[in-house]
């Protein structure tokens, strides 16, 4: 990933608050999660226009990477896993 984009993942995990990045870097390599947390902790004096410009941009990209109706099946297996326990589920 180039400069950019790491700056750009930095930028939107930081909106997204503590949780959520939380969850995306359990799914990074540690290399990857090095970078992006480096680039997080350079990360100065970001703007709103910026933050905007991020959000918008992840925002067009997942509309084109929409998984619904992918592999239904295995979402609900998850959700209802997660919500209720391996065994309950």
């Amino acid at each position: 990933m180039d400069d950019t984009g790491l700056q750009d993942g930095a930028v939107l995990l930081m909106s997204l608050g503590h949780e959520e990045a939380a969850e995306v870097f359990k799914l990074l390599s540690p290399k990857e999660a090095q970078k992006l947390g480096e680039t997080m902790a350079k990360l100065k004096g970001v703007t709103r226009e910026r933050i905007a410009t991020v959000m918008e941009k992840f925002h067009a990209e997942a509309g084109e990477h929409t998984s619904l109706g992918a592999d239904s099946d295995e979402f609900v297996r998850e959700v209802i896993t997660r919500a209720l326990g391996e065994e309950k589920a």
